[in-house]
């Protein structure tokens, strides 16, 4: 309704003075960023696999089409973190500020969105993560797509605590099967899942990672087990297996880093166990001294492609992970130590062999190194972005 009045303005012939404060917004904007020819809608700017992938977009698109314009656009209020440093010529738009400062409720933050790609008029629109980037391509994604590719991403399928699962894709896909140009994923399984769904093209891209310098060296024979854990503290990080391998350890030093994301009581109970020292959030896991660790062990109930996997990987460190998701499709039994249950988990830290695991990492780095490099992620994005 309140946009009804606005519309109706653009309509006439008379002189378009903003009298609204959306419009007000909308203007400066436009005013500033005139027209782009990729526009990247994010949820935020802060630390994760996700940000990072929509980074590695931008660096792509601007290699290949060094005289386009970009434009970043944030739908979350949270300040992008300052690591994040954009050049220059990116346009860098924090919409989810100026939009949770006018108090516009979901609908309006949605078409508000959609006016200003409008405006913009990208030739290319790619949604990461952003529930309102999501709801403008199932409302408005008819008349973009006359316009512009309209690319997505996922991530993997979530699920609540009941079982039930919740997606990007379950809530929008079925009404973007002639809209949506292609459906992006760094793992097949996704793809797969949502092709139960809705015929939409689909294309798993391998995002690139950079070799570190040095290599994972294994701790001394004399020195305590001690077994890393690095990951969002979460109801669907399955730490109850962390747990379990605790109890039955007892010999074995778990450190655990990472941030709450949910309510659960996870610090008070790692303080339940001895074997358990709790490090708090960590930023890169270039932090860490991982040569005073056996193992990295990941749990988790559900699943992508963790990127935390691809980059312990690069140093060739020795990986328990569990096979969910689309794990599986970067290690497997020659390269890290996959379990289906808490009993096969408690099996592969029994039989360690530092011998065995030395090898599986290094065939590990070896996989990654050769799957996952730029110039293999630019020729993706040279197919998805087209000329």
């Amino acid at each position: 309704p309140r946009w009804s009045r606005i519309s109706k303005i653009e309509e006439t012939k008379e002189t378009r003075m903003p009298y609204h404060p959306e419009e007000l917004l909308l203007s400066t904007i436009c005013a500033t960023v005139p027209r782009v020819d990729y526009a990247l809608v994010l949820h935020q700017l802060r630390r994760g696999g996700s940000e990072k992938e929509g980074i590695l977009h931008v660096n792509a698109y601007r290699e290949l089409f060094p005289a386009h314009k970009i434009a970043v656009i944030l739908t979350s209020p949270l300040d992008p973190d300052l690591e994040w440093q954009l050049s220059n010529d990116i346009s860098v738009i924090e919409l989810g500020k100026e939009l949770t400062a006018l108090q516009l409720d979901s609908g309006e933050k949605s078409y508000f969105l959609y006016r200003l790609l409008d405006q913009l008029d990208p030739r290319t629109i790619h949604v990461k993560g952003s529930d309102t980037g999501w709801n403008v391509l199932t409302t408005y994604g008819q008349q973009l797509a006359k316009k512009s590719k309209l690319l997505a991403n996922l991530y993997c399928v979530d699920y609540l605590q009941d079982g039930t699962p919740i997606s990007f894709g379950f809530a929008h896909l079925p009404r973007l099967a002639h809209t949506l140009t292609c459906l992006l994923a760094d793992n097949q399984n996704v793809l797969d899942q949502m092709k139960t769904l809705v015929r939409v093209p689909t294309r798993k891209v391998a995002y690139p990672v950079e070799l570190p310098p040095r290599k994972w060296s294994a701790p001394r024979k004399d020195e305590p087990f001690r077994v890393l854990w690095c990951s969002r503290l979460s109801f669907q990080k399955s730490i109850n297996q962390l747990l379990l391998a605790a109890s039955v350890f007892k010999d074995y030093e778990f450190h655990v880093y990472g941030e709450q994301s949910d309510e659960l009581p996870y610090v008070e109970a790692f303080n339940q166990f001895p074997n358990v020292t709790y490090w708090g959030l960590f930023d890169h896991i270039e932090e860490v001294d991982l040569s005073r660790f056996r193992c990295f062990l990941y749990t988790s109930f559900w699943d992508g492609l963790p990127n935390i996997l691809l980059e312990v990987g690069t140093y060739g460190m020795p990986i328990i992970s569990p096979r969910v998701g689309g794990i599986g499709e970067i290690l497997n039994e020659r390269n890290s130590f996959l379990y289906d249950s808490g009993t096969e988990l408690l099996r592969i830290l029994n039989f360690w062999s530092d011998e065995r695991a030395a090898e599986a990492g290094r065939r590990l780095r070896d996989d990654i190194a050769e799957a996952h490099t730029w110039e293999h992620f630019l020729d993706e994005c040279r197919v998805i972005y087209g000329s």
